[in-house]
């Protein structure tokens, strides 16, 4: 397969994870929404899956580009632009999500700290919190 036919399918490939990345920024949307922590953990392992698969893409597409050089087609420019915006929109929407998160983890922390400040119920101390205590005992009685 030639450099540019490769390059075009490799560009395909990161437009489609791209894709893919976007929706799952989406579902990770919802999911801080909801206080969804189980979903987000396994979101969180695609998160960083399809971050290292856009990276390998990434090295792949930028040796391509410099053995095509300046013979790049329309159709490989065109092809470009379009993972350019996918790819602007997708980082728009993990900007999005970062801050929500940010928010809904200062939310939490805000809530866990007015719960310490409250004063606890005093419970009846048990008897066994005083084994191994000296106490006075009265010998002549």
């Amino acid at each position: 397969m030639s450099v540019p036919g490769r390059l075009a399918r490799y560009l395909e490939r990161m437009l489609s994870v791209l894709r893919a990345y976007r929706e799952l920024q989406g579902k990770i949307a919802e999911s801080i929404c909801t206080g969804a922590s189980d979903a987000l953990l396994l979101q969180a392992s695609l998160d960083r899956s399809a971050a290292a698969e856009l990276v390998e893409l990434e090295g792949a597409i930028r040796s391509l580009r410099a053995g095509t050089g300046a013979a790049a087609g329309d159709a490989l420019a065109e092809l470009e632009r379009r993972v350019d915006r996918e790819r602007s929109a997708a980082l728009a929407a993990n900007h999005r999500n970062r801050q929500q998160l940010s928010g809904a983890l200062g939310e939490l922390r805000r809530q866990i700290q007015e719960l310490q400040a409250q004063p606890r119920p005093h419970a009846p101390a048990s008897p066994f919190t005083r084994i191994g205590r000296p106490t006075l005992v009265d010998l002549h009685s």
